[in-house]
């Protein structure tokens, strides 16, 4: 590994617990005991704040939060405030009403958001950048030809995936407008992006999740054990013409020589019996790796087919009760409709015996009503016989006593009966 591939490979700026510290105690940055006299000069005096350095520590005391065009712009673009791309500090969301796992968990949600919105602002101002070089073609022509002269040659080309992302390159490629190189994610920005995957990988079918699985472990085993199996015939095919080399090399005159051809030889078949160790160390891991995909998914199949099992066991429970609801539903209505029938049959009898009743009573009140007339038609008989009788009595008594008189004066007598 070179000087360029090594100063990449450890550059870390822009991560977050490298950034300007979210507590109150500055932490120094390795990046600080990196970067160059020339470089740290122009910090303190001629270099802009731009999204990428705006966090370091040494911008902290800073009256700005970016002094860079393309940066500013950037954020005005997309209507967001430069002061909000700073890290917020716990000791800010203090509260004594307020867990402290949840203001951890609210910090959290706040950095993510900070992140994505530092993030889009970088991309604003790559596209901003991209749209000045296309504007100004000659002069990045020009500026070009210069860096190729003066820059040393490299064996590869910078790719888009694989650029130097140190201060230097940095600090002289923003003169003449060039991309700038992307900064590494932060450990909470990667930690969020696991959460979400995590959530995605959990919000699959279970199902699905097992077919992957088996496929996964039938891919791994054909292509481990053709990858594998060529790579361990070579390393032994190696280490036996090392040895025959060994055995049927002459022995020289020079004593210094055999020595040294010995240790030689004896270096590189502990480098090939090192290198046989490593690839059964790698063929044991692997084949755990499988053994353990196995185990997963012979418990997750496990799992899927007592889930299946549980369900038609419910399934079947809740058929059972349906069809005895139904039955129970079926004889209910049956004795509703059997004990209706005799509640109607009984009010009929009820009804006809009322009816029969009533008739008897009307007809022992015509009776009643008969005698009572026929009696009181016999007591109007007897009264007007009576009334009858007692006149001619009457009569009869007067007569008697008339009688004399009548034969003494017979015109009264016919003046009495005219009467």
């Amino acid at each position: 590994m070179g000087d360029n591939a090594a100063a990449r490979f450890f550059d870390t700026t822009g991560c977050l617990n490298l950034s300007r510290p979210a507590s109150g105690t500055r932490v120094a940055s390795v990046k600080q005991h990196q970067r160059p006299t020339a470089a740290s000069g122009l910090i303190r005096g001629q270099v802009k704040i731009d999204l990428y350095n705006f966090d370091h520590v040494d911008f902290a005391d800073s009256k700005y939060v970016l002094t860079s065009p393309r940066s500013l712009e950037a954020c005005a673009r997309l209507n967001i405030k430069p002061a909000t791309l700073l890290p917020g500090k716990l000791s800010d969301l203090t509260s004594d009403k307020v867990r402290f796992s949840t203001l951890v968990d609210i910090r959290d949600e706040m950095e993510v958001e900070r992140l994505a919105n530092l993030q889009r602002c970088r991309d604003e101002r790559e596209k901003i950048i991209r749209e000045e070089t296309i504007s100004t073609p000659s002069s990045l022509s020009s500026s070009k030809k210069v860096n190729k002269k003066s820059a040393p040659r490299q064996t590869h080309a910078p790719t888009k995936a694989h650029r130097p992302t140190t201060v230097h390159f940095a600090a002289t490629h923003a003169d003449h407008g060039s991309q700038l190189p992307p900064r590494p994610i932060s450990s909470t920005r990667l930690a969020s992006d696991n959460r979400n995957e995590l959530r995605k990988s959990s919000s699959t079918g279970f199902l699905d999740e097992v077919l992957r699985l088996d496929k996964n472990l039938q891919r791994r085993g054909t292509a481990d054990s053709k990858k594998s199996e060529p790579h361990v015939n070579g390393l032994k095919s190696v280490k036996h013409l090392i040895e025959q080399h060994v055995a049927q090399t002459p022995p020289p005159n020079d004593i210094e020589s055999l020595t040294f051809e010995k240790k030689q030889h004896d270096l590189l078949l502990s480098h090939y019996d090192h290198e046989l160790k490593l690839q059964k160390a790698r063929e044991n891991a692997r084949r755990t790796e499988r053994e353990k995909e196995a185990e997963r998914c012979d418990s997750l199949m496990h799992d899927f087919v007592s889930q299946t099992m549980a369900e038609e066991r419910r399934q079947n429970e809740l058929r059972r009760k349906l069809d005895r609801l139904h039955q129970s539903r079926q004889l209910y209505e049956a004795l509703q409709a059997k004990n209706h029938e005799i509640q109607a049959a009984d009010t009929e009898k009820r009804r006809a015996e009322l009816l029969k009743e009533i008739q008897r009573k009307d007809r022992r009140t015509e009776h009643f009503a008969k005698d009572k007339q026929d009696t009181v038609n016999l007591f109007r008989v007897l009264a007007k016989s009576s009334q009858d009788s007692r006149p001619r009595e009457k009569r009869q008594i007067s007569c008697s006593q008339d009688f004399p008189t009548t034969l003494r004066n017979p015109g009264s007598r016919q003046s009495t009966v005219s009467h």
